[in-house]
């Protein structure tokens, strides 16, 4: 069963529908219309990476609606919100995540996400835990003063995490590589760039994604996201 249905107003060459989701996660849409349908999913977030309006403003080709219309710079932001969080282990967007967790003897459940915000549900297959029952702790992980279920019990966690406020760094960060996903340096030194000779031509050596270090190929990007992966430890 839907959740909910919305009706679609065409505006100018473009249908659109509006819907409010009621919490952080992922959803999945039909688009319906006569003689079949489309599947679509989005994801709802607490913050945005960067707006529409800082990316137009960021570059001065990009306020050209024709070459780069909204949508174009939507799913470029939407790539780029995934590929941070991907090379951080951070988001830097609030949003929502469930996953399966096992109660622990000694009290302590960690989540897979770092910069947890706040617990919005665990349940059990017997119900529900009580919201006082635990708390988060300073890893960002469960903590049950007593734990109200048997020791090895699956819970379902549903929370929400990332940064309440994008870092000002990150957000410029962001913009370098919307635009380099968008356009081509039309002329200068390219983003890529980790030397430049003088010569006759103007040679430059180009850093590639994935290769010697760098994982969008913009060194100030990678630099920047540097500054905000996480140590890991084996024991």
């Amino acid at each position: 069963m839907p959740i909910a249905t919305a009706p679609a107003a065409l505006s100018g060459a473009v249908w659109q529908a509006s819907y409010t989701p009621t919490k952080l996660g992922s959803y999945a849409g039909f688009w319906v219309y006569s003689g079949g349908y489309e599947r679509f999913t989005f994801e709802a977030v607490g913050t945005l990476l960067v707006s529409v309006g800082d990316i137009r403003a960021f570059e001065d080709v990009l306020p050209d609606r024709v070459k780069f219309p909204t949508l174009a710079l939507t799913r470029a932001r939407d790539v780029v919100t995934e590929e941070f969080e991907r090379i951080t282990d951070r988001s830097f967007v609030v949003q929502g995540r469930a996953e399966t967790v096992t109660a622990s003897p000694w009290g302590h459940v960690p989540l897979t996400s770092f910069d947890v915000q706040s617990v919005t549900g665990v349940t059990y297959s017997g119900g529900t835990i009580d919201p006082a029952a635990y708390s988060l702790d300073a890893s960002g992980g469960l903590s049950f003063g007593s734990l109200p279920v048997p020791s090895g019990t699956p819970l379902a966690v549903t929370y929400a995490y990332g940064f309440d406020r994008v870092p000002d760094d990150v957000k410029r960060a962001a913009l370098l590589r919307v635009r380099d996903l968008l356009v081509s340096a039309s002329s200068g030194i390219p983003d890529r760039a980790v030397s430049f000779q003088v010569n006759d031509m103007g040679t430059y050596q180009l850093a590639t994604a994935g290769r010697s270090g760098f994982e969008t190929g913009l060194p100030d990007v990678d630099a920047i996201l540097s500054r905000y992966k996480m140590p890991f430890y084996a024991l």
